[in-house]
């Protein structure tokens, strides 16, 4: 008999996929939709995290404020960085994976950077309120300002709306505020603030004209007060111009269009301004004319509708209009077409021009996390980065001109804090990451750590501290085709400072216990040290050593003088060296580090990182890089490489300047070497929004592409201290950087030099003791022995009317001399003798300028070169009373006198 229940029924084919489908269909959905969270998460980066309430980011805002207080008093930083560390490891939260990842949090850094301003200042509420700010640029003359805030403006209960209302021609900035803001809803809810504009027209779309503060200059300035002053909205700030000052308005807007929410243009029209850089900023114009009608086509044309033209100038349809237009901030696509020379940057894209017609297109694909860059006339790109641009937890692929790479990019803390203080973050955009790209024809940009050398590092690692092996590395490098390694011969001088092989392949010259970094330094040293030319110098004997007087006080305190690097070290500098601590540059490195000094890594705070990182955490003043030389102490924001070739050519124009002032100021000299024509520009002016006061209070920047900083103070310590030196720029990714760089970097080691030998100790002690004031750059120059010609003329000399004894065989020693004589007589030769020796120099006239210090430099030449009796005797007087420390006004008359007896010898030269 069978049972039915125990038989096995065959089931159709379609029935048993159903059957599946329905078991395994929850699952399917449960992958894909935590599938799709996952990319929806990875896409919106931070954004994704819950916002911190303000009273959760305030031992963050307080660790910060400490944090910019130490920096800028430069004392306790170690420790406020450490306590700012505590504060963001203590708002990490459980969820969000491994320790210090709050920088995924921008938004919330952001925040707690507003926060920290404390925002202490009262201010007057509800009517129109004139004052003078004193500032930056204006730290002097002072900046007119008038402003507005609402009745009920209360900084504790929020922010408020920004519009920096520029005036019109003669008109007073509170008489621009109470005639042309008068809506309520602008009144109730905004803070207006304008400044006083510069009096000549034709001056308000420059940052800075022949020197002295342009337009921009004061609107950028009234910004950053408003900022650190009123309770302002990160991304809701705009800027207004009303009849002639609209191209001013746009001219704010074009310099930095990452920092605004909109520009307004009242009852005007649009100036010369291009619109590429407007992509993304919105523009309104009420009612506009034919410029403004132009500037909107431009912008449509590249399919972007950011131009609003309105048909009256209309307060209450305006503020309609800025309630739907926040700032974006990280735009997916960005345009960047460089002024001369602003802007270089737009939102999270900078480049470097190279060319006269530089532009760069940059997008941002999240989903596949992409950043595509085309420039033209561009030699680097810098991309600032954060979780909403792409996805950090990510490898961010990049394509560069069509070439592709692809790799980690790591926040960084000291990357952050640095960007903020230099204001490329604000506190509704603050970045994490830096990506510096060098823009090479067909080269891939480099994204990521670069491949190691696994047998090389199998190698190095066995040798351990064995001297001898170390060096059988070295010699295997070189017998299988690799270059010579510089780890393996940095661990080898390391262990054994007087190895001769080793110091060879690295390139260095010396004797044992004293070790210069290239040949000529040490031919110069060794020269400098025999007597008669350190006695023809002025220098002291000090047991082997010849000296300068000034530094026999140093001597007598048991210092010892390191030749190579010029600095003197203490007893417990000379303990820690016997005990394996390392020099890196200035910085003291423990014995423990010393192997990664040794694999080419730099300290950057409490990191160690590649040169390349290093190169870009030094590129800005606040970071720069303090090479010591024994010749020059170099502050350079330059690669490390361009800053060592300009230190070498600064030491062979050592040998010049002896030939001109016979004695010599105690070495190392500080110069400072700035990367670029921009950098250099914006470090003597000051910066346009006045975070920094100009260093060259004189404007002769102007004229020549170096300067003497007599208005450069710093805080060190807590203290303020004169940072005076020569300053100059080298930019070798512009035509023909190199070779102008060898000239520049001349000229400003022979200001310094100059400086050195006839320094303003009365206007220095007045300066440090009450700050630098409006009358200290004209009292410090006033203070000067040396005549300006001489000063100047020494320093050309040494730039350009040289013997340049590194000429290859055949070559001219002399060709700087007759290059500098041609540009002289296709100036119109030489002027009057007593005009030159007048020197007066004119930042006013560049071309001038540039004359006079021709003529300067060659009057020297002749001094030194000419060989005419009576000039001759007059000038060795003048050096040997120079050298021994009694050079009198005599001296320098009867030089004057020498050369004014024999102007036509001098012509004939």
């Amino acid at each position: 008999m069978s049972d039915a229940r125990s038989r096995s029924v065959p089931v159709p084919a379609s029935r048993l996929a159903a059957l599946l489908i329905a078991l395994l269909a929850p699952l399917l959905l449960a992958l894909l939709l935590s599938l799709l969270l996952s990319l929806l998460a990875a896409a919106a980066g931070a954004q994704a995290l819950p916002r911190l309430e303000d009273r959760e980011l305030e031992p963050l805002a307080r660790a910060l404020a400490t944090h910019t207080t130490a920096r800028e008093a430069d004392e306790g930083l170690s420790e406020a960085v450490e306590g700012l560390k505590a504060a963001l490891a203590a708002l990490e939260g459980p969820g969000e994976g491994r320790a210090g990842t709050f920088l995924r949090r921008h938004t919330d850094l952001g925040r707690a950077w507003w926060l920290a301003r404390g925002l202490a200042r009262d201010v007057k509420k509800g009517k129109v309120t004139s004052e003078t700010l004193k500032r930056g640029s204006f730290a002097g003359t002072g900046l007119e300002y008038a402003y507005r805030v609402p009745k009920d403006y209360d900084a504790k209960r929020g922010t408020y709306t920004l519009i920096l209302a520029l005036p019109d021609v003669e008109e007073a900035p509170a008489l621009h505020l109470r005639t042309h803001w008068l809506a309520g809803e602008v009144l109730e809810q905004a803070i207006l603030l304008a400044p006083a504009m510069p009096a000549r027209p034709e001056d308000w779309e420059a940052v800075a004209v022949k020197g002295k503060p342009g337009g921009l200059t004061h609107a950028l300035t009234m910004l950053a007060f408003a900022l650190e002053t009123f309770a302002v909205e990160p991304g809701r700030v705009y800027v207004a111009g009303r009849g002639r000052s609209v191209p001013a308005a746009l001219a704010v807007g074009n310099y930095a269009p990452q920092r605004f929410a909109g520009v307004i243009a009242r009852a005007g029209d649009a100036g010369e301004i291009p619109a590429d850089n407007f992509t993304n900023l919105p523009t309104w114009f009420a009612p506009g004319g034919e410029r403004a009608t132009q500037f909107q086509h431009a912008l449509r044309a590249v399919g972007a509708e950011t131009c609003t033209l309105a048909e009256q100038d209309d307060e209450q349809a305006l503020w309609a209009w800025i309630q739907k237009h926040p700032r974006t901030s990280q735009p997916e696509s960005i345009t960047l077409v460089p002024g001369n020379p602003f802007p270089t940057r737009a939102y999270w894209l900078r480049i470097a021009p190279s060319a006269p017609n530089a532009r760069a297109q940059a997008s941002v694909d999240r989903a596949a996390n992409t950043l595509r860059i085309s420039t033209a006339g561009a030699a680097q790109v810098t991309l600032y980065l954060n979780d909403e641009v792409v996805d950090l937890e990510q490898p961010v692929r990049v394509l560069l001109n069509g070439q592709e790479s692809s790799g980690p990019v790591a926040r960084n803390l000291a990357t952050a804090l640095e960007l903020l203080a230099d204001g490329t973050s604000d506190a509704g955009s603050v970045y994490v990451a830096r990506l510096v790209l060098d823009v090479k024809e067909g080269a891939e940009a480099e994204v990521g750590p670069t491949a190691r050398d696994a047998e090389l590092d199998e190698r190095l690692a066995a040798a351990g501290t064995s001297v001898d092996e170390l060096w059988r590395v070295h010699e295997w490098c070189l017998a299988s085709g690799r270059p010579a390694d510089a780890r393996v011969l940095a661990r080898i001088v390391r262990l054994a400072p007087d190895h001769a092989g080793a110091r060879a392949a690295l390139g260095h010259a010396g004797e044992p216990g004293r070790w210069f970094d290239s040949p000529g330094a040490w031919e110069r040293f060794r020269a400098g040290q025999e007597e008669a030319a350190a006695k023809a110098r002025g220098l002291v004997l000090d047991g082997k050593l010849w000296i300068h007087r000034d530094e026999r006080a140093l001597a007598v305190k048991g210092w010892v003088k390191d030749p190579p690097t010029g600095q003197w070290l203490t007893p417990g500098d000379l303990r820690k060296l016997a005990e394996g601590w390392v020099r890196q540059d200035l910085e003291w490195i423990a014995p423990q580090d010393a192997a990664r000094v040794d694999e080419g890594l730099w300290r950057s705070g409490d990191e160690w990182v590649d040169l390349a990182a290093a190169n870009r955490r030094h590129a800005t003043i606040e970071s720069i890089w303090r090479i010591p030389r024994g010749e020059v102490l170099l502050h350079a924001t330059t690669d490390r490489e361009v800053a060592l070739r300009a230190a070498e050519h600064m030491g062979r124009a050592l040998v010049d300047l002896r030939k001109v002032f016979g004695g010599e100021p105690a070495l190392p000299l500080s110069v400072c070497l700035l990367r670029d024509e921009e950098q250099y520009d914006r470090f003597a002016f000051g910066e346009p929004d006045g975070s920094r006061r100009a260093t060259d209070a004189q404007r002769t920047y102007l004229v020549h592409h170096a300067y003497f900083a007599e208005s450069w103070f710093q805080k060190v310590g807590g203290k303020l201290a004169f940072r005076g030196m020569g300053v100059t720029y080298w930019d070798p990714l512009v035509p023909n950087g190199d070779l102008y760089g060898v000239h520049a970097a001349r000229l400003a080691l022979g200001l310094a030099y100059v400086d050195a030998l006839d320094p303003s100790p009365k206007a220095l002690r007045k300066a440090l003791a009450s700050g630098p004031g409006e009358d200290h750059a004209a009292a410090y120059h006033a203070e000067k022995l040396l005549p300006a010609w001489l000063r100047w003329g020494g320093a050309v000399y040494a730039e350009r009317f040289f013997r340049d004894d590194a000429v290859g065989e055949g070559g001219d020693p002399w060709w700087a001399r007759t290059w500098s004589r041609q540009n002289l007589e296709g100036r119109g030769g030489l002027r009057p003798l007593a005009e030159v020796l007048a020197f007066r120099l004119d930042p006013d006239d560049r071309d001038d300028g540039q004359k006079l210090l021709l003529e300067a430099g060659h009057v020297v030449s002749f001094l030194v070169d000419g060989g005419c009796a009576p000039v001759t005797t007059a000038h060795e007087d003048f050096k040997r009373a120079l050298a021994a420390g009694g050079l009198q006004k005599s001296h320098v008359e009867k030089l004057t006198q020498a050369l004014v007896a024999n102007e036509a010898a001098l012509r004939a030269f």
